[in-house]
């Protein structure tokens, strides 16, 4: 199944080890995709681009965020876990 984008013209992020299917959200601080991990298992990737950030401190606010809840989120079976990977600062 091709990925679907809202922009035709838009080019499909790439990110090693895994298959982004399809956005499922977009807000102001990135978008998440549908996508399978290299053991075939779905999971949700949030995709933070510095480009989109006119300042530094709202994107690093939001990755601090993000970096504090990671170890709640694996011990709280009610949240979904995170597992954070290095920002994008290029221009994917």
């Amino acid at each position: 199944m091709a990925p679907r984008l809202s922009n035709p013209g838009e080019a499909i992020p790439y990110i090693s080890d895994y298959e982004l299917i399809r956005r499922i959200g977009q807000g102001a601080y990135g978008e998440v995709w549908l996508s399978r991990n290299v053991t075939g298992s779905f999971v949700a990737l949030k995709l933070m681009r510095r480009s989109s950030f006119e300042h530094d401190r709202p994107f690093e606010r939001e990755l601090e965020g993000i970096r504090r809840f990671e170890p709640i989120s694996r011990s709280d079976p009610s949240q979904l876990s995170i597992f954070p990977f290095p920002p994008l600062y290029g221009p994917t």
